[in-house]
């Protein structure tokens, strides 16, 4: 949130005259108001909150947008929102040894007319290989690739066109076939009657 209020997702903006991270940051800083300092910039952008501004701020440093261990500006981008995404792009990069995980979380609850509540739960975790495929790539490059294969093969119904994977004929042989790839959801199921609580799953 701070960093796009300080203008960093900016597409419009001309930087021909920037040639370093100051220079960035004066600009930025100039076509919101023109602040005494980066600081006081920094936490305008995060509405007065001091903990979210000196996060951002740290994060910044982290990067070497500013401090003492300042990385090369990018003088070949052409927008700000170019600018910032080579920073990310050069340091958010994974290490050799490094890999990505991929957590989704899903609660729904409900309850009945005879006072019997149930909540489920849904839990996905998917790590990433070495060197080969992050969990990100795996998670949404392969439904779509079995989803793809579906069609192909007209095991959909016939459906066609823009679809939702709201119905069994989608959801369950892309569920299957995902899980053979090893993304697999955990499920169960709480269930909370008067004066007792059991769980499913």
């Amino acid at each position: 949130h701070v960093f796009q209020t300080m203008g960093f997702f900016d597409s419009t903006t001309p930087i021909d005259s920037v040639n370093s991270w100051d220079d960035l940051l004066d600009l930025l800083n100039n076509s919101r108001g023109g602040f005494s300092s980066i600081e006081d910039f920094m936490l305008a952008c995060a509405e007065d909150d001091y903990e979210e501004a000196m996060r951002a701020r740290a994060c910044l440093e982290w990067l070497g947008m500013i401090g003492d261990n300042k990385v090369p500006f990018p003088t070949e981008a052409r927008s700000v929102v170019d600018v910032f995404c080579q920073l990310l792009e050069d340091q958010l990069c994974y290490g050799e040894t490094e890999r990505d995980m991929v957590c989704m979380h899903h609660t729904i609850g409900a309850e009945f007319s005879d006072g019997t509540i149930e909540k489920h739960f849904s839990s996905l975790q998917v790590f990433g290989t070495e060197a080969t495929m992050s969990a990100m790539c795996k998670t949404v490059g392969v439904p779509a690739g079995i989803a793809a294969d579906l069609i192909l093969k007209g095991e959909l119904d016939g459906k066609t066109g823009l679809l939702l994977p709201t119905s069994k004929a989608i959801y369950q042989p892309t569920l299957e076939a995902c899980k053979k790839e090893g993304i697999v959801f955990e499920e169960h199921v709480k269930v909370e009657q008067q004066g007792s609580t059991s769980y499913v799953g």
